[in-house]
């Protein structure tokens, strides 16, 4: 898993905080403070593994932030398989948000107010709670319970970490400690360590050029912060992960979110836990990762021009990575295709399944883990609305 997921999930943990802040003009409920994390294990059905550090350091209730990530990870995910170091710097002063890749000396600078209406409607295509104006007037647990509720998770009360007493609740199949905020410590349900804390230094003085570019860096204005869109169609590049298509294009299913999650709402295989549903460039797609952590799939819709490149043998999901027609099954009165993902490197083989269905331009793509067998993608395939 590569540090681009790591940060989207690091996205929805911290998304509490926003819901917090409408309370409050700050951040965080501290002035300062400098925290060291090691985030480590694997997401989402990587069977490989990722190491993360990260510090923060955050001054002036959080107007002032900086975070270093440190990551090196082995991805094997969905039969693919890659090696990466990632260096990366994010700093917030005031109005101005900058995004660094330490390694590449490059980064980005928008504003603040472009980031936080980006974050929010990135949470909405996730599925999250976006009417934050009902949290308004409520205490800061009050406010946090209600949005726990709203979005499926569960309040289990007070916890004390690191010597901190925390807000203790599980939401998008993660358990959190917050303090002040601040996400301490964040788990999968099965109680692998995700995301942990190891110091925390309370009301510290931070030097000033903490929250300042490194010299030597090359930054890119944009104007519209930073792009959530591009950020998640990374994710299947340089991770390795599976892109949408031939040089990273796209198939619009021609469906909305709300259809999506109508056609998915039925799959509940026994032992996996919902992760979440998104919408990016047309397209939208569901993950489920089994409650010990061990296997994982997901369930994509595009346009139906991917079932015929299927079908066809011309289905490159990226470069090198290919997709090689194997069976055709009926499924639920449908024809489904049965295909493995084969690589031009070491990657691991895995299997999925496509339907389409004819009666509009849309594909269902399920796409499994090289764990899964032929028979379990047919039966997810059965529990699709189509």
């Amino acid at each position: 898993m590569n540090s681009k997921r790591i940060f989207f999930i690091i996205m929805l943990l911290a998304f509490g905080f926003t819901v917090a802040a409408q309370n409050s003009t700050n951040k965080y409920l501290i002035k300062s403070a400098i925290i060291t994390f090691k985030n480590n294990g694997a997401f989402l059905g990587n069977t490989g593994g990722t190491s993360q550090d990260e510090t923060l350091w955050f001054d002036d209730y959080g107007k002032k932030e900086t975070r270093l990530r440190i990551e090196d990870s082995e991805v094997k995910l969905l039969g693919m398989k890659k090696t990466e170091h990632l260096e990366t710097l994010e700093i917030r002063n005031g109005d101005h948000y900058w995004h660094i890749d330490l390694v590449a000396k490059t980064g980005t600078h928008s504003s603040m107010a472009d980031m936080d209406k980006n974050m929010q409607g990135f949470a909405k295509s996730t599925g999250l709670e976006g009417n934050f104006e009902k949290y308004k007037g409520k205490s800061e647990e009050e406010a946090m319970k209600m949005f726990i509720k709203d979005n499926g998770g569960t309040y289990h009360g007070k916890v004390n970490f690191l010597g901190k007493e925390c807000m203790d609740y599980t939401i998008l199949g993660t358990r959190q400690y917050m303090y002040k905020r601040i996400v301490l410590k964040a788990f999968l349900t099965d109680g692998r360590v995700t995301i942990e804390a190891t110091s925390f230094k309370e009301n510290v003085a931070i030097p000033a050029d903490k929250f300042k570019v490194p010299a030597g860096i090359t930054i890119e204005e944009q104007p519209n912060g930073f792009d959530m869109g591009a950020l998640m169609q990374g994710m299947g590049e340089e991770g390795g992960e599976a892109s949408s298509g031939e040089d990273g294009e796209t198939f619009p299913s021609g469906i909305s979110l709300t259809e999506f999650k109508a056609i998915i709402k039925n799959v509940k295989p026994i032992g996996y836990n919902f992760m979440g549903a998104m919408e990016e460039g047309g397209e939208q797609n569901a993950t489920w990762m089994k409650s010990d952590n061990s296997d994982a799939f997901a369930i994509v819709a595009q346009g139906a021009k991917v079932y015929d490149k299927c079908k066809n043998g011309e289905w490159e999901m990226e470069p090198g990575v290919n997709v090689e027609k194997i069976d055709e099954v009926m499924v639920n009165g449908k024809k489904a295709l049965v295909f493995r993902v084969i690589h031009d490197d070491e990657g691991v083989p895995s299997l999925g399944i496509i339907l389409q269905k004819k009666s509009s331009d849309l594909s269902i793509f399920i796409a499994g883990s090289p764990n899964s067998t032929k028979e379990f993608l047919i039966s997810v395939a059965k529990s699709l609305v189509l």
